[in-house]
């Protein structure tokens, strides 16, 4: 389950209830709890995202993060994955919503270019 206080959870569960009352299946997963290799049998992943101090990710987020940036990813390994990042940070930082921009350069690393151009429909939103 999700904090129940907290900047990701003030927008992750608006976003979460939102596709419930319309009609859209979804989960609702604390990063902690879930395992990045699941992320090529999924449709559409909604990345909200906080960034702690100089554009660090926050405690719960470094796994993950380092999951993703990690060497060995393979280049077409998230090919066809849909997803959105909500990145979320404090405009008084240098980096502000760093970890935001930092997760969409997932489209950069490991989507292939014609899909990315073809299908994948993102979006960046820095609070």
């Amino acid at each position: 389950s999700l904090p129940k206080t907290g900047p990701v959870a003030i927008y992750a569960r608006p976003l979460h209830k939102g596709g419930t009352v319309g009609g859209v299946p979804n989960r609702l997963i604390d990063v902690e709890e879930y395992s990045p290799f699941q992320l090529p049998d999924e449709k559409l992943v909604i990345v909200v995202v906080a960034t702690y101090g100089e554009g660090e990710p926050t405690d719960s987020m470094k796994s993950f993060n380092d999951w993703l940036f990690d060497d060995c990813r393979m280049d077409n390994e998230l090919e066809g994955l849909k997803y959105a990042v909500f990145g979320l940070g404090d405009k008084q930082y240098k980096f502000y919503c760093h970890m935001g921009v930092e997760v969409d350069r997932l489209s950069l690393i490991h989507i292939s270019e014609p899909t990315r151009l073809l299908s994948i429909s993102y979006a960046v939103f820095c609070l």
